[in-house]
């Protein structure tokens, strides 16, 4: 016999997903898409999730964009601070920070400048996120030019993550990967 449910249990059935690994499955999907691109059923399949429980997770396409991008974020100053912390010499961790930042390897461009480049200019949310992810991408890149005695390294940084992430878009709109990562190694070296 089925009796009232308790107040301290919910109704309906527990979360039968693991959240980050549908966020990353969704993350893959609008990275190679784009946000406008991507139809909501798409989505939600690619996720492996019915309607239901997708609404009732995430609420709309928008909010998934977002906490992936979120997640996306977290996922690259993790590695970013992996190599800056490395016993590599200055030049080869620029480099790296470089490479990572525009995502030359995966030839897809960086998702967060992907992203901004979309939505940007009309989602304060998106911006914000996007600042918080430049915020922590400058201190990270001004801590390894300040271990390498760069005189000015704001401004240093403030190049060669702009420089990221222009040979990001410069990707996106065709430029190999070879281009892409010469273009990059000619900036760290500064010619």
């Amino acid at each position: 016999m089925n009796g009232p449910i308790s107040p301290l249990r919910k109704a309906g059935r527990p979360t039968g997903f693991d959240r980050r690994v549908v966020l990353e499955t969704a993350m893959d999907l609008l990275w190679d898409g784009g946000f406008e691109a991507t139809p909501i059923g798409d989505l939600i399949d690619r996720m492996g999730l019915s309607r239901s429980s997708f609404y009732a997770a995430f609420g709309s396409k928008r909010a998934v964009l977002l906490e992936a991008l979120d997640l996306y974020s977290q996922h690259c100053i993790r590695l970013l601070r992996d190599i800056a912390q490395s016993p590599r010499d200055a030049r080869g961790k620029l480099q790296e920070v470089v490479h990572q930042i525009a995502h030359v390897d995966e030839g897809r461009g960086c998702l967060m400048v992907n992203v901004v480049t979309e939505r940007g200019r009309h989602d304060p949310d998106v911006r914000k996120i996007a600042a918080n992810h430049h915020s922590a991408l400058m201190g990270l890149m001004t801590a390894v030019l300040q271990d390498a005695g760069e005189p000015d390294a704001i401004l240093r940084a403030r190049v060669l993550i702009s420089g990221a992430y222009g040979a990001s878009l410069m990707m996106s709109s065709g430029l190999s990967r070879e281009e892409v990562r010469d273009l990059l190694n000619k900036l760290v070296d500064g010619n």
